[in-house]
């Protein structure tokens, strides 16, 4: 039986039943009065007397009706919630606290100063905006300005100004404040980190929308620069120069960013314990789902993975390498690549370094696929030149020295460092290395798994580790080591320069090979005037090509930046930073509450 004749056999058995129920109802006392069944006239029964329908109706089909009914109203209800379904959505909703836990304490949520601290540099990036905001997956784009344009000559900067944009204080922002703020950068008396990319810039007001910069020389990674978030001059200006480490703005801070100051709590010892941040209300952007960011501090990571895992907080800024989190079902982990490579910086001014034959043995006698494994628990990616994966530049097609004993002892014979009682020499002269790295387990153990690969072909090896309190100031400045376990960040337009350029071989230089090559000069030098993806690529394939052949360093690994946080949090969609605070680089989409709203 199809459906249309169902339909026609339960119509006329309806109306047979009806005809029926009317003629019992109208054989039933009609005309007396307050009588609960009433004439039948109509051509369809009232409600009430509906319900006598039951008086005509054999004891099957008062069965067959009520499940005709049960099926009728449950196909109305899975019908209903279909178009529910299908024209309704879950989307976040204003509300909820993120808790985080930083290793360290807060001193200067001030633009000027927080660069020197992790801890200071990721509080600043909520509270305080820039001209620019970097955002992993889209690069530079506005921030506190509307809309900007580079002269041909990469000179000039020139922005435009979005409007009603006001301080967290209610005070309406101006051209006047980012004058302020650069020229305290480029002010002695602050002694601010900023004032190297600030050297030889003039700022100037041209209206009160819109505000000119003018580089002594092209400079493509200006932008970067321009991130930094601005201070109020109504607050500031007040303050000498000399008294701003002391200022309580540095802990109470009034910026323009999506999220302000609230609170903070101390210990009996003066020592801060928790940071509150709540949203701006005057955020001239979107503004973030999240009412409130708490910041709690801890000495060591330890403490801190001991917070998390008892859920007193909801994330950590990174998980140390070698932590492991795997039974907390509640956490997601976050896998973030960086512009980051680790190192064996070798000093190509010591007489014995600077035989090429050692370094290319040495690279060959350093077995990386165990350094991953071993050191970062596989969380990682090998590199065989400085840039890794997923940055500008990156050149998969390096020269590989994969891990080879044989090779590395075949190149030292032939070059005429001949083993004498398992150790290596050259005309009474011993192949010795001491080899340097940072008091850390991470790199300790790396440096114990150098030693033994390097000792195996001959070459002795003395570790000096060293504290990281002290590495800068004992063996980096003055340049006293043979090799240096380090790490280098190169930022997001692989600018390479302050790394490998001729003239950064001496303190404050980052040069830590002392390698100097006219030709990767040069290019070097161009690379800050292109801004062209592909011609960028090319400059940076050339230049790796030459470091590879040269093995000024061994280049190791770029790490994972492991970011665990509760599954609560939704909306974290980051999947590479330059510098760790860029994990809040889309804050504003993070979510916990959700409601339900009509598709559009």
């Amino acid at each position: 039986m199809n459906l249309s004749s169902f339909f026609h056999r339960l119509r006329d058995f309806i109306f047979t039943r009806w005809n029926q129920l009317k003629n019992f109802l109208n054989s039933r006392n009609p005309l007396k009065q307050g009588s609960s069944v009433f004439l039948f006239k109509e051509k369809f029964p009232s409600f009430r007397q509906i319900l006598k329908l039951h008086k005509v109706l054999s004891r099957k089909e008062q069965v067959l009706i009520l499940c005709f009914l049960i099926l009728f109203v449950a196909s109305l209800t899975i019908e209903a919630s279909r178009f529910y379904l299908r024209h309704v959505t879950l989307a976040p909703s204003e509300g909820g606290i993120y808790t985080e836990g930083l290793i360290g304490a807060p001193r200067f949520i001030n633009p000027l100063f927080s660069m020197a601290s992790d801890v200071d540099s990721d509080i600043t990036a909520l509270v305080f905006s820039g001209l620019l905001r970097f955002k992993p997956e889209e690069g530079y784009v506005p921030d506190l300005a509307e809309s900007y344009e580079i002269s041909d000559d990469k000179k000039i900067y020139t922005f435009h100004l979005r409007n009603n944009i006001k301080w967290h204080d209610g005070v309406p922002f101006s051209i006047d404040d980012i004058i302020f703020t650069i020229k305290a950068i480029q002010n002695g008396e602050y002694a601010s980190p900023l004032a190297k990319s600030f050297l030889g810039v003039t700022v100037e007001k041209v209206d009160e929308k819109t505000v000119r910069f003018h580089l002594p020389e092209s400079y493509i990674g200006f932008k970067d620069a321009l991130t930094t978030g601005i201070l109020p001059e109504h607050i500031w200006l007040k303050i000498s120069p000399r008294a701003s480490y002391l200022a309580e703005f540095n802990l109470k801070p009034i910026g323009t960013g999506p999220f302000r100051f609230k609170s903070f709590t101390r210990d009996k010892n003066g020592e801060i314990k928790s940071y509150t941040l709540e949203r701006n209300k005057y955020f001239y952007n979107k503004k973030p789902y999240l009412d409130k960011i708490v910041f709690r501090f801890y000495p060591n990571s330890k403490a801190a993975l001991a917070a998390l895992k008892n859920g007193e907080i909801d994330g950590i800024n990174f998980l140390p390498q070698g932590e492991i989190l795997d039974q907390e079902r509640n956490i997601l982990y976050y896998p973030l690549m960086l512009p980051q490579y680790s190192a064996i910086f070798l000093n190509i001014r010591n007489e014995i370094l600077k035989d090429k034959n050692i370094r290319q043995a040495l690279v060959y006698a350093t077995d990386k696929e165990k350094i991953l494994k071993e050191v970062l628990g596989g969380k990682g990616q090998i590199l065989h030149a400085p840039i890794p994966r997923g940055f500008v530049g990156f050149y998969g097609e390096a020269k590989k020295y994969n891990f080879d004993l044989v090779t590395a002892e075949t190149i030292l014979d032939k070059a005429g460092w001949k083993k004498q009682d398992n150790w290596r020499k050259k005309n009474d002269t011993n192949l010795e290395i001491t080899l340097a790295a940072v008091d850390k387990a991470e790199q300790s153990h790396l440096a114990e798994i150098i030693k033994k690969d390097w000792e195996s072909i001959g070459i002795k090896v003395k570790l000096q580790i060293v504290p990281s309190s002290e590495i800068q100031k004992i063996i980096i400045k003055p340049r006293l080591y043979d090799a240096l376990i380090y790490g280098e960040i190169f930022g997001s337009e692989s600018d390479l320069l302050p790394y490998w350029h001729s003239s950064q071989t001496e303190d404050p230089g980052l040069n830590l090979s002392g390698f100097s090559n006219a030709l990767v000069d040069k290019y070097l030098e161009e690379l800050r005037k292109i801004d062209n993806v592909l011609e960028r690529t090319k400059k940076l394939i050339a230049i790796q090509d030459i470091l590879v052949e040269e093995v000024p360093a061994i280049f190791l690994y770029s790490p994972t930046y492991i970011y665990p946080v509760s599954k609560k949090i939704k909306g974290i969609e980051v999947q590479k930073i330059i510098i760790p605070r860029d994990r809040f680089a889309s804050i504003e989409n993070w979510f916990i509450r959700q409601k339900r709203v009509w598709k559009k």
